[in-house]
């Protein structure tokens, strides 16, 4: 904690790895400061190592508007030794004492350790990913699209090519609209993701919008709830933002385990309190991606459309 001038205090936390961010942990910081110095006396600053923002902090940003920061510890270390060389002694040397302890603590650097044999095999398979990564993307885009077509095809003239795109590998999907689905702009999503060798057929339930959620609700439980659960090949997905995955650091859509076959209230699992979307998963296999792959992703979104369609259709 730092106290400046006229009773004020910033209060910050630290994480050194990767996706440790606590939701619980900060807002307990939060209440904890309100009671003590007063919530109008008080900021908050959040610091690790992630690639972006935790969406969970974005979403305790939300709740208390221009309160609540957050910066990596590489962009912070980077900003402090720019203002060493403009400060007089005794500020100098106390940066100076700092960049040494981040030096030795490896703050800002990559977090993902490698031993002496991953960094053999990186150098021996390297130059296999560097020869061929245009190409793999190059085919994997193009049966991304053959994918898209298909659902078209298979929709009955209900669903449209959308403008929701990623083109960043490893994790690319494009988007459809339906015109029977819940929501009016993104209905369906089509993901391949390279590092989890998998294909992703998902509808939309809600994204990051409390209306479109409130207005889901009924809908889930009334309909579709009993439906996903006799279904059990259907699983609950959320979205994974930039950097919030050490597995695969692009956004992408991330299977909720546990999910299929269950009844449950979205809004009451962790995981999905913001996004919810659920679908179909597929094992991307190089010797089976030709038209029986891509006919059975198609006879899959059609029974998807179908089952999830309202009988009282209200938009959201």
């Amino acid at each position: 904690m730092i106290e400046f001038a006229g009773n004020r205090f910033l209060i910050i936390e630290t994480k050194l790895p990767l996706n440790h961010f606590n939701s619980r942990q900060f807002e307990n910081h939060i209440n904890g400061a309100c009671q003590v110095f007063g919530g109008e006396n008080c900021w908050y600053l959040f610091i690790s190592g992630d690639k972006a923002e935790p969406a969970e902090l974005g979403r305790l940003r939300s709740l208390h508007p221009g309160r609540i920061g957050f910066i990596r510890w590489c962009d912070l270390l980077k900003m402090i030794s720019g203002f060493k060389d403009r400060l007089d002694k005794p500020f100098s040397i106390l940066i100076s004492e700092f960049l040494t302890l981040a030096q030795y603590y490896r703050l800002g650097r990559a977090t993902t350790t490698m031993d002496k044999n991953d960094f053999n095999t990186f150098l021996e398979y390297y130059p296999i990913v560097y020869r061929f990564q245009e190409a793999v993307q190059e085919t994997l885009q193009k049966l991304l699209l053959r994918i898209v077509d298909r659902i078209i095809l298979e929709s009955g003239e209900r669903a449209t090519m959308a403008d929701a795109t990623q083109e960043k590998f490893p994790a690319i999907h494009r988007s459809l609209h339906v015109k029977t689905w819940h929501t009016t702009r993104y209905s369906v999503y089509v993901e391949i993701n390279a590092v989890l060798k998998r294909v992703a057929l998902l509808g939309v339930g809600y994204e990051d919008s409390p209306k479109v959620q409130q207005d889901f609700l009924p809908l889930w439980n009334g309909q579709f709830k009993r439906i996903y659960q006799r279904t059990a090949d259907l699983h609950a997905f959320r979205w994974v933002g930039d950097g919030e995955e050490e597995t695969c650091r692009s956004g992408h859509f991330k299977l909720v385990p546990g999910t299929n076959g269950k009844s449950f209230d979205p809004t009451q699992i962790g995981e999905l309190e913001r996004f919810f979307y659920w679908g179909f998963f597929y094992p991307l296999d190089p010797a089976n991606m030709g038209e029986r792959f891509i006919a059975s992703i198609g006879a899959d979104a059609k029974s998807l459309i179908t089952l999830f369609t309202p009988k009282r259709l209200k938009r959201a």
